[in-house]
């Protein structure tokens, strides 16, 4: 991070900025996991200072203690996420490197759990069943979490092994989601149908769930109409763009993420498992 003092520009652009030096001012915990590495005076009179990432200390606590209080942070960060958890357990797979941070596995099971961005107002929420989030060579703040505090650094990868949502849940979750509140949806073996009420002729397509290589998953679809008439399998991806998520929320990630195999059934929807 490179933070200025003095003047840092109009009110409109410099929000971010003065949010991520009030917070570095005022978190000893923080500050000392990005402590400054160089300071250069500017021509305006201030100074610029460039802080990076420094784990490399180890805390003066056991790496027993520690995995205790990153657990216990992660629980009670778990309510930003998550809310109704029921059966929630939280283990970690570590050594003496979880003093500096690395934790090498971290896994997050519930029988289930309402998940969403729960800061955010009226923030959809989904109703998950039977959990199981696994986070490799996860990377924590050492000092934050000796104090109790779960504050996330980095990630090797986290994939969803497990869930399973219900069909009741989906089409609750759906009519949340602004854009999505008038799509229609029915499940299958094996498949999604949907129906989307769009401005102009409306679109339906049945859909399955792919697995790549890499990566999230893979909307696949055929029996695709726009007011009707089948769209010709050459312009079919042309048509879908539009409403496939799986790309725009694989631009969005800042560490790998995957999850397991998506099987469909008329009841639900269920990531890995049997």
């Amino acid at each position: 991070m490179i933070l200025k003092t003095g003047d840092l520009g109009p009110s409109w652009s410099i929000d971010k900025a003065q949010r991520v030096g009030e917070r570095v001012a005022t978190d000893v915990a923080l500050a000392r996991a990005f402590p400054v590495i160089a300071e250069f005076p500017l021509p305006d009179g201030s100074r610029a200072s460039v802080r990076a990432r420094r784990l490399d200390a180890e805390i003066d606590v056991t790496p027993d203690a520690l995995a205790r209080s990153v657990a216990d942070g992660l629980r009670a960060r778990l309510r930003d996420v998550a809310r109704d958890l029921e059966g929630l357990d939280v283990r970690l797979e570590y050594d003496a490197s979880i003093l500096r941070g690395h934790v090498k596995r971290l896994k997050i099971a519930a029988a289930a759990a309402s998940v969403g961005e729960w800061r955010q107002h009226q923030a959809p929420s989904l109703r998950v069943q039977d959990l199981l989030v696994v986070i490799d060579d996860a990377l924590v703040n050492p000092w934050s979490a000796r104090a109790g505090r779960f504050d996330p650094l980095d990630a090797g990868r986290l994939t969803v092994e497990r869930a399973t949502i219900d069909v009741a849940d989906l089409r609750t979750f759906l009519a949340q989601v602004k854009g999505l509140r008038r799509m229609s949806l029915s499940l299958g073996g094996g498949f999604v149908d949907l129906a989307f009420a769009v401005p102009g002729p409306d679109v339906a397509a049945r859909v399955r769930f792919v697995a790549p290589a890499e990566g999230l998953f893979t909307l696949v679809a055929d029996r695709v109409t726009v007011g009707g008439v089948a769209v010709p399998t050459f312009l079919v991806d042309w048509v879908m763009r539009s409403f496939d998520p799986s790309r725009g929320l694989a631009s969005r990630l800042r560490f790998p993420v995957a999850i397991r195999p998506v099987t469909v059934t008329p009841a639900s929807v269920r990531i890995g498992g049997a």
